[in-house]
């Protein structure tokens, strides 16, 4: 027996739930018929489960209703969970997220790159234009926050386009790369 507060929403709700009720039972209804059934007889479907309408059936409908509703509801949370924040920053905020140690920092110049200019401390090198790139950061932790950073911005927006089609938490690039992060008089090493 359906308790009081079952029974509020049960007809506060009369008007969805009759419509998701008739709408999945003349669905199912359909399926059983014959397609060279008459059009009379698809009326008489549908027409089925509204003479059938009751208390209890009403019931039912709302909370399959409900159940859908949370599987959807938990569905789109994980969509949207699922999401990656990429953000393009400058210099000055590069730095304030480096500080907070919550991120892994990767520089993604080649080898000729880093030796003719330095890098930033703390920073661990992968060569974007290397043809394993794609393969190393896919095997990346995908929960952990990445920085990343090129010489002028280009080959980060596209890792960070990478890494977001991959699915990974949150990615920051460097929006201007190295070559404005040095000019601004950041900390950079030779290596």
């Amino acid at each position: 027996m359906p308790s009081k507060i079952s029974l509020f929403f049960m007809f506060f709700f009369t008007k969805y739930c009759f419509t998701f009720y008739v709408g999945v039972f003349a669905i199912l209804n359909f399926t059983h018929f014959p397609v060279n059934y008459s059009y009379s007889l698809w009326y008489q479907a549908l027409k089925a489960p509204i003479l059938e309408l009751n208390a209890l059936n009403l019931y039912k409908c709302l909370r399959m209703k409900n159940a859908l509703l949370f599987c959807f509801f938990f569905l789109v949370i994980g969509f949207m969970k699922s999401q990656t924040v990429v953000r393009n920053v400058d210099a000055a905020t590069f730095q304030k997220l480096m500080e907070s140690k919550k991120y892994v920092l990767i520089d993604l110049r080649t080898n000729d790159e880093i030796a003719n200019k330095g890098m930033i401390t703390g920073a661990i090198q992968l060569d974007y234009l290397n043809k394993d790139a794609e393969k190393t950061i896919a095997q990346l932790d995908r929960k952990t926050p990445y920085l990343v950073y090129c010489a002028g911005g280009g080959r980060s927006s596209e890792c960070a386009e990478l890494m977001q089609k991959l699915g990974f938490a949150e990615v920051v690039n460097l929006e201007k790369g190295f070559d404005d992060w040095k000019r601004k008089g950041f900390e950079t090493i030779k290596k």
